[in-house]
């Protein structure tokens, strides 16, 4: 999620899940073929480059950032995630 330009928290979801934002993520492959055609190193230099811009100075030094860059978990995942942990837990009191 983006605040001006600049970024300001990941969230985390599931593969169906809609979320606000841009996905990190974009299917380029299935069954072995393109889903879309290559892009050309100067659109993904371009793209890179749009996208280190939106970071905050902190995250670009090599030093440890004072402020961890927050990630968080979507709605979706987090009751997945507490699903998975009961069932777990079920499984190991049978």
């Amino acid at each position: 999620m983006t605040e001006g330009t600049t970024f300001r928290t990941d969230v985390i979801g599931t593969a169906g899940e809609k979320l606000s934002g841009d996905p990190l993520l974009l299917k380029v492959m299935e069954n072995g073929r393109r889903t879309q055609p290559a892009e050309s190193l100067d659109r993904m230099r371009a793209r890179c480059q749009s996208q280190i811009a939106k970071l905050s100075r902190p995250l670009l030094s090599l030093d440890t950032a004072e402020t961890a860059y927050p990630v968080e978990l979507s709605r979706g995942l987090r009751e997945l995630r507490a699903h998975t942990l009961d069932f777990i837990k079920e499984e190991k009191s049978s």
